[in-house]
């Protein structure tokens, strides 16, 4: 439902939109653009890409039951929030993406809605590398719930 009338009205439970080089984001967000942009990523992050509502907390969840090697009360730690931030995450009082990911100890996993042409450039500077049994590798894949970009030792 509407909070008010006319034009500029906003449905109950919905931010109000700001801009980021034409594209919609929550205006908590715009608001903290730059130190979402001036995010320092660190080469062993996991960085989880997804479309809004495609699955993410699937995602999440499968991708912590592999770190955790499938231990189910290492993956009920914390909530999932709390175990993977979105880096864009700005909804003051709550603490932002950015101060969690801070927080967070290496290895970080870390998620985000954002298109990849506004992903903060330290993610592409640390040239994030996964390791499998067979050698190094840079890998940016495309699944069907969206990017992940994989760091590694």
């Amino acid at each position: 439902m509407p909070t008010g009338q006319g034009k500029d009205a906003q449905p109950e439970g919905r931010p109000e939109l700001g801009e980021v080089d034409g594209i919609p984001l929550a205006k908590a967000t715009c608001q903290e653009w730059s130190r979402i942009q001036n995010f320092q990523a660190k080469p062993d992050d996991l960085l989880i890409c997804t479309y809004p509502k495609a699955g993410t907390t699937w995602i999440q969840e499968i991708v912590d039951m592999i770190q955790q090697e499938g231990d189910l009360e290492k993956c009920q730690r914390a909530p999932v929030h709390h175990r993977h931030p979105f880096i864009e995450w700005a909804r003051p009082p709550q603490p932002s993406g950015v101060d969690q990911a801070n927080a967070m100890p290496s290895p970080r996993t870390l998620k985000t809605h954002l298109p990849v042409q506004l992903l903060p450039r330290s993610f592409w500077e640390q040239n994030c590398k996964v390791r499998d049994g067979k050698g190094g590798l840079t890998l940016w894949e495309e699944t069907p719930f969206g990017f992940i970009l994989r760091g590694g030792s």
